[in-house]
């Protein structure tokens, strides 16, 4: 009985996880098609050397587009957990990607002179933007690994 109440419960940890992040990526992707938010990302994006070839080629606004497609598509990928553990994998394995690219951004962008960054109701100071990051990232990689792991057994 205890093994079934410790499964359980890291199901349930696993589930919150999962749909958190999901609806997380799918709101912050929503945001990306405002021009606040375009204007928001650009310095830190211009200033990456993974993306400031970006802005050669696309404006800003087309640009904050694009990345919000990619973390909507991000979202919906790791909630069709039920549907396709291979597609939740791929959600989740990009999700941790991203995160990773975002936390780049403490070294390569403008807040790492302690500007913050803007979004909008909030202003993060770099602290904030490293914790959150990396909370996203871990829940990224643990629910990866719990599709990856479901994947295995079906």
């Amino acid at each position: 009985m205890k093994t079934a109440t410790v499964i359980y419960s890291l199901l349930s940890w696993t589930l919150a996880l999962r749909y958190g992040l999901a609806v997380t990526l799918i709101c912050i992707g929503m945001l990306k098609f405002s021009r606040h938010e375009a204007e928001a990302i650009r310095p830190l994006a211009e200033s990456s050397p993974f993306f400031s070839w970006a802005f050669r080629l696309v404006s800003t606004r087309m640009f904050s587009i694009i990345v919000g497609v990619c973390e909507i598509s991000m979202g919906i990928l790791i909630a069709l957990r039920p549907l396709s553990a291979k597609l939740s994998a791929l959600g989740s394995i990009s999700a941790a990607i991203t995160f990773l690219v975002i936390l780049s951004f403490m070294v390569s962008g403008p807040m790492h002179l302690d500007k913050g960054l803007k979004i909008p109701f909030t202003e993060y100071s770099p602290l904030q933007f490293f914790i959150i990051h990396t909370l996203f990232l871990g829940a990224s990689v643990l629910t990866a690994a719990e599709a990856l792991a479901a994947d295995r057994v079906a």
